[in-house]
């Protein structure tokens, strides 16, 4: 991240759901000092301390919906305020993005990352897609790289980014016929 720029600093929108029937899942969800998102198929969670997001103690408990994510990217600074996110960009232009409220249709994403336990598998199946997406939406993916940790055939696996520990992503298996192996 620049040293002058004040944001978030990964593509967690990437990560965000499509489904319009599913509004709570087209957000990034701020919950006790992380930064939570899924389509579903992926959970991603990330320490707000890796962000430059300014007074970002005030996102706790919000939503901000993935659109407004990818837009506030493009500003230098983004400041956390009680009623959304105030940006600046390099010009010196301002916007302001409010809050999504979803009352406590949050989902519990802390609980989905305490049920998975790393267990051996021989066989698993994953679209590959996703673990692009998240390897898109982490923070220094790219530059490290992930580490994936099993929890059996049939539970999420654990991805992570060793340089981030307090980043973490599940990716849900897909089930794949037999004979393809």
């Amino acid at each position: 991240m620049a040293k002058d720029k004040f944001n978030f600093i990964s593509k967690l929108h990437l990560a965000a759901s499509d489904d319009d029937m599913r509004p709570v899942m087209n957000c990034i969800h701020f919950i006790d000092g992380y930064a939570y998102v899924s389509n579903s198929y992926i959970v991603v969670k990330q320490n707000l301390e890796y962000s430059g997001v300014l007074d970002h103690d005030f996102l706790n408990g919000k939503s901000i919906h993935k659109d407004s994510f990818k837009e506030i990217l493009g500003y230098q600074t983004a400041t956390a305020t009680e009623d959304g996110i105030e940006c600046v960009d390099k010009e010196g232009r301002k916007a302001f993005f409010d809050y999504q409220d979803h009352g406590d249709k949050v989902p519990d994403f802390e609980n989905i990352f305490q049920q998975h336990s790393i267990k051996s598998t021989e066989v698993i199946g994953f679209h590959p897609d996703y673990l692009k997406t998240i390897c898109d939406a982490m923070y220094g993916a790219k530059d490290f790289g992930v580490k994936v940790l099993f929890n059996g055939v049939s539970k999420g696996m654990l991805v992570q980014v060793q340089e981030y520990e307090d980043q973490v992503a599940i990716l849900m298996p897909m089930a794949i016929s037999e004979s393809l192996f």
